[in-house]
């Protein structure tokens, strides 16, 4: 029974539940099709601040929304420090909700 829990904690662990379950995506979703691309909810960068592409492969989930970003480098670094960058994106989400 142990050996089933360990084997168990190994797969989800291996599939990107922690990820999942903290708000963040593996990105196998979009892969799958299971998210569309045309769903980012962001035109800009909220780490260097350019253009996001709609069919970006480099997002997260962040509530709930689909979040894009300019490059992996950027991904990373939101997903480092959401702090330091979370109020440029709700910022910009918050004025397309105003239109």
């Amino acid at each position: 029974m142990k050996n089933l829990v360990l084997g168990l904690a190994a797969a989800l662990i291996l599939a990107g539940f922690p990820q999942m379950a903290f708000g963040q995506c593996c990105g196998n979703c979009a892969k799958k099709g299971a998210v569309k691309k045309d769903v980012v909810a962001n035109e800009i960068c909220p780490v260097l601040g350019g253009k996001v592409s709609k069919d970006t492969p480099f997002t997260t989930v962040y509530e709930g929304k689909v979040i894009g970003f300019c490059c992996a480098s950027c991904k990373e670094a939101f997903k480092k420090d959401l702090g330091k960058y979370i109020g440029k994106l709700e910022e910009e989400l918050g004025e397309k909700e105003k239109e």
